[in-house]
């Protein structure tokens, strides 16, 4: 998680005279706004890392499927979670499952209107994206046609 320290270290506290409020105020309206660019920046990340998550998710269920054409879209996803919960002890297949489904939503977006539409991502989180309903990833979708 990030974290960002408010109070003044030793050094600037030395700095600052007595009574300088409006440079201790200086100081703090700078960490915000860098705080602020971290916190967009890790919005950003956390967004790019669901999109391809999804996009790899996809591509092996359509292997799965393509390798079998017996085998079903259902059924190739339900072979992609056991595969992967081998490698995620802690991870229920129901938990996996959820989270695929919200990276999916992120994935439909920006496949959409491009991929590096994430860069202009300043005060969404993947959450917040991968709650969206398929009618508003629709309405959003039209705004960039």
């Amino acid at each position: 998680m990030f974290h960002v320290d408010v109070r003044l270290n030793s050094a600037e506290e030395n700095e600052i005279p007595d009574g300088s409020l409006s440079q201790s105020l200086a100081r703090l309206y700078q960490k915000a706004i860098k705080a602020e660019k971290h916190v967009t920046y890790a919005y950003q990340g956390e967004i790019w890392c669901w999109y391809y998550y999804a996009e790899g998710f996809e591509k092996r269920v359509k292997e799965i499927m393509n390798g079998d054409n017996r085998i079903g879209d259902g059924q190739a996803r339900s072979q992609v979670y056991s595969e992967m919960t081998v490698h995620l002890p802690n991870i229920t297949k129901d938990n996996l499952r959820k989270k695929t489904q919200k990276a999916r939503a992120i994935y439909t977006l920006f496949s959409q209107i491009g991929v590096k539409k994430i860069k202009r991502i300043q005060t969404y989180s993947a959450n917040t994206i991968s709650n969206l309903t398929g009618t508003q990833i629709q309405s959003i979708v039209d705004n960039f046609s």
